[in-house]
């Protein structure tokens, strides 16, 4: 059975565990490193305290990564509480089925309520069936009713721009 422990540096996670080459959708908020396809692009933001933290669970067999947990907190302003954020949940192909994931997401909930926080939340893509599943099965339940809207890029660049 895996091995669940906090982690770091989150670079050194990351890198192990993502196959080089395969798209890669992680950013790293400790250090604000950003984990691009075959390689590191450090983006220069650990010296802006302002930036959330993230923090990494890793799972280890046998001493070899074979999973992470990346989250961060956020806060509620209907619960007047905290909560976790999970970024990133990845096991390595060969590992799931395995439980890897559960004990991850068991140890990120053990977190949560260590902390106070009352709720731990995460972001599926829609057409991940297998996910879907998985989080079902462990009783988490869809917020269908909210919509996630995103600022990138020029659109960010122009709403910033505009005049008070």
């Amino acid at each position: 059975m895996p091995a669940v422990a906090a982690a770091a540096p989150l670079v050194a996670v990351a890198i192990a565990l993502y196959p080089l080459g395969a798209p890669v959708r992680a950013r790293l908020l400790a250090g604000a490193v950003l984990i691009v396809a075959g390689g590191v692009e450090l983006a220069g933001e650990r010296d802006r305290p302002h930036r959330r933290r993230a923090e990494v669970l890793l799972a280890r067999l046998d001493g070899a990564a074979v999973g992470f947990a990346l989250y961060y907190g956020n806060y509620s302003t209907f619960r007047g509480r905290c909560g976790i954020h999970l970024e990133d949940l990845y096991v390595r192909p060969q590992m799931r089925g395995q439980h890897v994931g559960r004990r991850l997401l068991a140890e990120l909930a053990r977190i949560t309520l260590e902390r106070g926080c009352t709720r731990l939340e995460w972001w599926v893509l829609a057409e991940d069936e297998q996910a879907l599943a998985f989080y079902e099965h462990i009783g988490a339940n869809a917020k269908d009713e909210w919509t996630v809207f995103r600022l990138r890029g020029t659109a960010l660049q122009d709403l910033a721009a505009e005049e008070h």
